[in-house]
C-alpha cells in the first residue's frame, strides 16, 4: 500500500498545514485557497504509539490518525487511482482506553506546532497532497503534483449527527490548499506487525 510506505519513507521534514485569510482586514471577506476541495470517500488509519514512535524515530505515548480525503479513493492494492485528488492529514492523538473498538476523533482544532509531539499536534512529515494524472500502466499513475505542507489546521465539528472535518494548509511552494470531509469516521487500527 502506497500510503503505508509513504509512512516508512517519509523524510524527517518539517511541514504542515495553515491558511492566510485573502483580505486580513476584512474578517468579513471569505478566504480564497489555491486549491478547494470537497471530498467524499475518506480512509481513517490509527497507527499505535509502538509503530508511530518507530515510524517518526521518537518515543510516543500517543497514536498518530491518518486521515485520507479523496475523490476516488484507493484501488485494492491500497494505490492512488488515476486523475484523482488525495489531502492526508495525519496528527497525534490519545485515543481513550475505554474498551471499545470504536476510535473517533472529538470535536475540537488540531494544528501544527513546530517540535511538539504533543496529542492534538498535526505530523507534517505524514500530511501530503497528491494529485494523480493518467495511468501508466496497470500499476502505476502519474503524479502531477506531490507535496508536502508547511503549516496545517484540522477542525472537527459535528453537524446534525455527522462530522465535518476542516483541513486548510499550506503547501511547500506557498499555495494554499482547502478539503472537507463530512461523515461518519472511524479511525481502524493497523496492526504495527504491517509497519514493522
Amino acid at each position: 500500500m502506497k500510503k503505508l510506505f509513504l509512512l516508512l519513507a517519509v523524510p524527517a521534514v518539517t511541514l504542515l498545514f495553515s491558511c492566510n485569510p485573502a483580505d486580513k482586514d476584512d474578517p468579513e471577506k471569505p478566504q480564497e485557497y489555491d486549491i478547494e476541495f470537497t471530498a467524499n470517500v475518506v480512509e481513517a488509519l490509527a497507527i499505535p504509539p509502538m509503530a508511530a514512535g518507530w515510524l517518526l524515530d521518537m518515543e510516543t505515548d500517543h497514536y498518530i490518525l491518518t486521515l485520507s480525503m479523496s475523490d476516488n479513493g484507493y484501488d485494492t492494492f491500497g494505490m492512488e487511482k488515476p486523475n484523482s485528488t488525495y489531502v492526508i492529514a495525519g496528527f497525534f492523538y490519545d485515543v481513550p482506553d475505554d474498551g471499545s473498538d470504536v476510535i473517533k476523533v472529538a470535536d475540537g482544532t488540531y494544528r501544527y506546532v513546530p517540535g511538539s509531539s504533543d496529542a492534538g499536534n498535526l505530523v507534517l512529515e505524514m500530511s501530503y497532497y497528491t494529485k494523480t494524472g493518467e495511468a501508466i500502466d496497470e500499476w502505476t499513475v502519474e503524479y502531477i503534483e506531490d507535496s508536502y505542507f508547511t503549516d496545517a489546521v484540522l477542525t472537527v465539528s459535528t453537524e446534525g449527527g455527522a462530522q465535518r472535518f476542516d483541513f486548510t494548509a499550506t503547501l511547500e511552494d506557498g499555495r494554499t490548499a482547502r478539503a472537507v470531509y463530512t461523515g461518519d469516521v472511524s479511525f481502524d487500527e493497523i496492526d504495527p506487525g504491517e509497519l514493522m
